[in-house]
């Protein structure tokens, strides 16, 4: 079966597009770290792991992977829901994770909201295993103004 659309990294000039996509996005939280400048820096040292794919000119679907010279991140991966059960955020996800493979990650995690069931579903169905031997923990920098 022919996707009808293409995945291509994301680039500087995609970024307000990106963050107006997401805000439309039910489950994707956004915060600080998702202005311009902190995305811009995103893009600049894991360009070829931040996606999007496209129909037309519209974007249908996001991810962001970074990677810090150990592990790989994963961060928004969003898909319109309407373009959802057709593989496309499995696609995205498999894209993204080869190619933070190919970087030298070793292990890649990603965060999901307790109350995002879809999303949950979707990375147990493909093999995630959430994580019960950790707590995640947070700095915020804002607090210490």
């Amino acid at each position: 079966m022919k996707s009808d659309w293409v995945i291509r990294e994301a680039q500087v000039e995609h970024i307000e597009p990106m963050i107006q996509f997401w805000k439309g996005i039910e489950g994707v939280g956004l915060g600080r770290s998702d202005e311009p400048a902190s995305l811009e820096i995103m893009l600049k040292n894991n360009s070829s792991s931040c996606l999007i794919a496209w129909h037309g000119d519209n974007i249908v679907g996001t991810i962001l992977g970074g990677f810090d010279g150990r592990r790989g991140m994963i961060y928004h991966l969003a898909v319109l829901p309407q373009w959802r059960r057709r593989k496309l955020g499995q696609s995205l996800l498999e894209r993204c994770l080869g190619i933070l493979k190919e970087r030298g990650a070793v292990k890649v995690n990603l965060f999901v909201y307790p109350h995002n069931s879809q999303a949950i579903a979707f990375y147990e169905s493909l093999g995630w295993i959430p994580r019960s031997d950790i707590q995640a923990y947070s700095w915020d920098y804002a607090a210490e103004l």
